[in-house]
């Protein structure tokens, strides 16, 4: 079933004030009206009610009676809400709402008895007609209202039509159980932002790592990074990253108010060996920020003749 302009028109003001029960309801009497006027040109009339026994309609009616509201917990699920980038917002929260609806036939009592043609199955077949190829999940799903219906399913909501009948004071009649289940916005005035996550990012709540405690691993890698930096040649740069990571970076905590000193040690050839200690005797602020004490200790550090370093 497609919808022509000014229903789609009065269905989507509806949903933009909440009211997602009238928007189902104006699709059904739609979906209903289509099918019956085949029958009958326009002749039956549709309502959403029971009328009472003792004041039937004048005119042939159909009625659309939603006896029970419950949420469809099959449904429920537990995943995040949509984050809308454009609005900063994320989409409200939702309980599925299963609508459960009762189609009756009524009509002004005639003397005679009924043929398997008679008014009242005609119209009920056209009801189940309407609603078996309604399709009323494509139709609202167009405006952003995903629903799930079950037409003449079982049911234990009316599981003594006898007692149903009984309770409204008339006798039992033909009736036709279909459910739709609909999404129903909560806070829909809630209109708080939350602005985007661009790049994830540690808690600072989080426990630190052994590493976040020990300077001397941010001091070498700093300081590794630094010397190849000033290296040019590639041979030089291949044998300097040898010569590098076996050097021996240690922290010495005198006080624990205080940073720790650093000692480097090691065997450098004579290139190496000068770049070193340019870096680290120029960067005395970067060591600062890393956390270690200034000037850094080098006396461990030999200088060797590249004949003797063996790579």
């Amino acid at each position: 079933m497609m919808m022509d302009d000014e229903l789609k028109q009065q269905v989507c003001k509806d949903l933009e004030r909440g009211q997602a029960i009238i928007a189902l309801n104006r699709t059904i009497q739609a979906a209903l009206k289509k099918h019956l006027d085949e029958i009958s040109a326009g002749l039956i009339n549709i309502r959403f009610d029971i009328p009472d026994k003792t004041c039937l309609p004048d005119n042939p009616t159909v009625c659309v009676f939603l006896y029970d509201i419950q949420e469809d917990l099959e449904l429920r699920h537990a995943q995040p809400r949509p984050y809308r980038a454009q609005t900063g917002t994320f989409d409200p929260r939702q309980v599925n709402a299963r609508c459960c609806y009762l189609v009756t036939y009524w009509e002004q009592p005639k003397k005679q008895g009924m043929g398997p043609d008679s008014q009242p199955m005609m119209v009920m077949n056209a009801v189940l007609n309407a609603l078996l190829n309604a399709e009323l999940d494509t139709s609202l799903r167009e405006l952003n209202l995903p629903l799930f219906s079950r037409v003449i399913a079982p049911s234990e909501h009316l599981s003594s039509l006898g007692n149903f009948w009984q309770s409204l004071g008339d006798r039992p009649r033909l009736c036709l159980n279909f459910q739709v289940t609909i999404p129903i916005e909560l806070g829909r005035d809630q209109t708080e932002k939350t602005p985007p996550i661009l790049k994830p990012m540690l808690d600072q709540a989080m426990p630190k790592s052994w590493e976040d405690y020990d300077k001397s691993l941010p001091f070498k890698r700093a300081l590794v990074d630094k010397v190849l930096t000033l290296l040019e040649d590639v041979n030089q740069v291949q044998s300097a990253r040898v010569q590098l990571a076996r050097l021996a970076v240690t922290c010495e905590y005198t006080n624990r108010n205080d940073p720790p000193v650093v000692h480097v040690s090691g065997l450098l050839d004579k290139k190496t060996y000068g770049v070193v200690n340019r870096v680290i005797n120029e960067n005395a602020d970067e060591w600062s920020k890393i956390g270690v004490q200034v000037p850094v200790n080098i006396n461990g550090l030999t200088e060797v003749t590249a004949s003797k370093y063996a790579v």
